[in-house]
Parts: structure tokens; C-alpha cells; sequence
């Protein structure tokens, strides 16, 4: 992924397996609702520590793609997935990709929406799946604040014209939440779902969390969004 903010493993970590259940979420849609639209061979773009391509694509052949290095906080691969070190846009293969598989990562690649679509294009998935917020929600609200009081905030945001040249087949919403011991742990995760820095405005987030919530948890709306490719 060629990232605007880079996110450490055990960031990814922290939110997916301690804060947040929307990979545990993501994983059985998948299994029960979209998995007759997914077919082998998987490109998985930013798949972090590995755990929806573990759980969810264990019969299918998987090329996980991240810019960070492996570490211990990942998920073991299976016998027909490989996990590779490179930026998105520098990726190169040989064998036909079927599917892409975008999940929550896609505001790491989108700063250049043509160039977004041609490596698209040059890749030439059958299906794209696009986890993505929905942002309609307190999510939204969170955006709007971020947007205000830091430079250059980060977070995931829908991408008018991308994917070019697919047709929307099947969308799958859902709720996820995020729930944390305090108010100071929420901010931490916010700043993961925002890509903020909070060495200067730290408090300043703890008070419009704490103005906004009663408790240190929130819910947001997701979607699962099954692409195929014009004339397939």
C-alpha cells in the first residue's frame, strides 16, 4: 500500500482482537452471504495480521499484500497463502487475480483516484469486494471533528468513480462496535480509525468523546460491497 499514514501491526491488532468486532463480523458474512462471489485466486490489499483471509478464504489460493513486515501478533498462513512486503501500486504478478479484496484499507491507496483505477485495470479482478463505513453515523461525526481540529486526518471516506469499469452486484451492511475500558483508550482508537496524531490534541478528543458518549463505546455501520467486472 503506498500509505498517506502508516499503521503499525500491533495497532491493527489492538483495534481488531481487543476494541472492535468488525473483522469477527466481517468473517462470518462472508462465510454465510458472499462466499459463492469470491473466487480463487484472492489478491488481499493491506490484509494486516491475516485473520479474515485465515478464517474466511482458507479454501482459496491468497496473495495477502502489506507494506509492514510480518510480526508475531500476525495470523499464520495456510498451506495456499503467502504473504508478501510490497506497496499495492508496485505489485506485480504473472497469474490471473479473480478477486481483490479491499477491507477497510482502501483510504491507504486513494490519494490518486486514476492511478487507483488503472492498477485496477491492470490487474483486471473478475470481483472487487470493498469493506467499507458507512460513515452516516457517529463515525461521520467523528470525520467532521477531525476535519477541523487536525491537519491532514486520514480516515476512510467514500471514493466517488472508483470502481471504474464494475458493476454493484450485492451489498451486505452491517453494525460493528468499538468498546473500550475509558475514554482515553477510545481516543487511542479513534486516532487508528481517523489516522490522527494525538501528541498535541489528545484531551481535546477525550472531551468531545466524553461530550458525545456516555460510555467509551460507539457503534458504526459498515457495508460489504461485491463488484463485478463489466461484460463477465
Amino acid at each position: 500500500m503506498n500509505t498517506k499514514n502508516a499503521i503499525a501491526n500491533r495497532e491493527v491488532f489492538e483495534f481488531k482482537e481487543m476494541y472492535c468486532n468488525e473483522n469477527s463480523i466481517i468473517i462470518q458474512l462472508i462465510k454465510d452471504r458472499v462466499a459463492h462471489l469470491i473466487e480463487s485466486p484472492v489478491l488481499d490489499v493491506g490484509a494486516g495480521i491475516g485473520d479474515i483471509a485465515y478464517y474466511a478464504f482458507s479454501g482459496l489460493d491468497v496473495t495477502m499484500i502489506d507494506i509492514n513486515p510480518p510480526s508475531s501478533f500476525d495470523y499464520k498462513c495456510h498451506n495456499n497463502h503467502k504473504r508478501l512486503v510490497v506497496d499495492f501500486f508496485n505489485y506485480e504478478t504473472d497469474s490471473k487475480i479473480a478477486t481483490l479484496f479491499i477491507s477497510h484499507t482502501l483510504q491507504f491507496i486513494d490519494d490518486d483516484l486514476g492511478r487507483l483505477n488503472d492498477k485496477v485495470r491492470e490487474l483486471s479482478p473478475k470481483w472487487i469486494v470493498l469493506v467499507a463505513n458507512a460513515n452516516n453515523d457517529f463515525i461521520g461525526d467523528l470525520i467532521d471533528w477531525t476535519d477541523m481540529h487536525f491537519e491532514n486526518p486520514n480516515p476512510e471516506r467514500t471514493i466517488n468513480g472508483f470502481p471504474c469499469g464494475y458493476d454493484l452486484i450485492k451489498s451486505e451492511p452491517f453494525s460493528a462496535a468499538v468498546k473500550c475500558p475509558s475514554f482515553e483508550c477510545l481516543a487511542d482508537q479513534v486516532s487508528y480509525l481517523m489516522l490522527i496524531d494525538l501528541a498535541t490534541k489528545r484531551q481535546a478528543l477525550i472531551n468531545f468523546l466524553k461530550s458525545r458518549l456516555e460510555n467509551p463505546e460507539f457503534s458504526f455501520k459498515q457495508t460489504i460491497n461485491i463488484y463485478q467486472q463489466h461484460g463477465e
